[in-house]
């Protein structure tokens, strides 16, 4: 039987550091999450985001949501997978599942 989801990525970042009531900057706290995923070569070349940015990527990765609201920031998350970090270019977002380039 085929798996739908055969393979695991951990999607890391670090959210932004503020500044405490003493006014003494507090570093962010770093985020990871990992789900069951597919992993597959990117067929097209070049992808296209919703701001009309073309951006080359060398995976698509789908991905069921993450249970609980979690925000991701647009910028700076890595994706390890295959044993290696690849910097995520774009997610997409949709009802059921997440679309992710890297």
């Amino acid at each position: 039987m085929v798996k739908k989801r055969p393979h695991t990525v951990v999607f890391s970042w670090t959210s932004e550091g503020t500044y405490n009531t003493l006014r003494d900057y507090v570093d962010g706290t770093e985020t990871s999450v990992s789900v069951a995923c597919d992993i597959q070569p990117n067929t097209a070349k070049y992808t296209v985001g919703t701001s009309g940015d073309v951006q080359q990527a060398s995976y698509r990765i789908f991905a069921n949501r993450f249970d609980d609201d979690t925000d991701v920031p647009e910028t700076g998350v890595t994706a390890n997978f295959f044993d290696l970090d690849h910097v995520v270019l774009k997610f997409f977002v949709y009802q059921k599942h997440l679309e992710v380039f890297v």
